[in-house]
């Protein structure tokens, strides 16, 4: 028998689901307790999904001592598959889209999977050029949308979880580009929109992002 360590995170079954408790067997001598105030900050949808027979990762919160309860937090293990996710997408380079939830003066608020991930002004395509002023009405304006963004720091230990839509849209454009010229033939016709003028030329925007 080995003892629960506090912050350790065991897998197990769900026992029972009431009220204001759900019972986990975990394989330890004694079925563990997620209380009330851990079910409060679970995702509503999620917590709904729940029943008996369920595999759910859970974080111990506090060991047993005596006759006391071996309490644990779904929640906490929530969080930690979340971290692993932003990790695989920071390894992967996977981009995806998130909503923003918030704002700051350096940037924008989203929701990753129940984390707070932040979005620097510099890696937001339409914050990048503006005043202050501009870029707080025009990030009044962005709440509740999505943006496609990929993962660019994953820091655990200080909770820091930085998207980039640049970063993004870059690839993005790169990928159409590629698909485009491999299109393209001699004498095809695109219709595009004059972007700017120079003295050798005219740059034509042909393309119109996915979204």
């Amino acid at each position: 028998y080995e003892r629960p360590r506090r912050g350790q995170f065991l897998e197990g079954n769900i026992l029972r689901i009431d009220d204001d408790a759900i019972l986990v067997d975990i394989g330890l001598k004694r079925d563990a307790i997620v209380p009330v105030w851990d079910l409060n900050l679970l995702p509503k949808d999620f917590l709904a999904s729940l029943s008996p027979g369920n595999e759910v990762l859970v974080c111990i919160m506090r060991p047993p001592e005596g006759d006391q309860d071996l309490l644990v937090s779904l929640n906490k293990g929530l969080e930690y598959k979340s971290w692993q996710q932003a990790e695989t997408y920071l390894e992967n380079g996977l981009t995806f889209e998130v909503e923003v939830i918030g704002e700051n003066r350096g940037g924008l608020l989203a929701n990753f999977d129940g984390l707070r991930a932040f979005i620097p002004n510099s890696q937001v395509a339409e914050l990048r050029r503006r005043d202050s002023q501009s870029a707080r009405q025009l990030k009044n304006e962005m709440m509740g949308q999505k943006l496609l963004v990929k993962v660019i720091e994953v820091d655990r230990q200080r909770h820091r979880l930085i998207l980039s839509e640049r970063s993004a849209l870059q690839e993005t454009r790169e990928t159409i580009k590629d698909r485009l010229l491999d299109e393209l033939v001699e004498g095809s016709v695109r219709t595009g929109r004059v972007t700017s003028l120079a003295d050798f030329g005219a740059f034509v925007l042909s393309l119109i992002h996915i979204s």
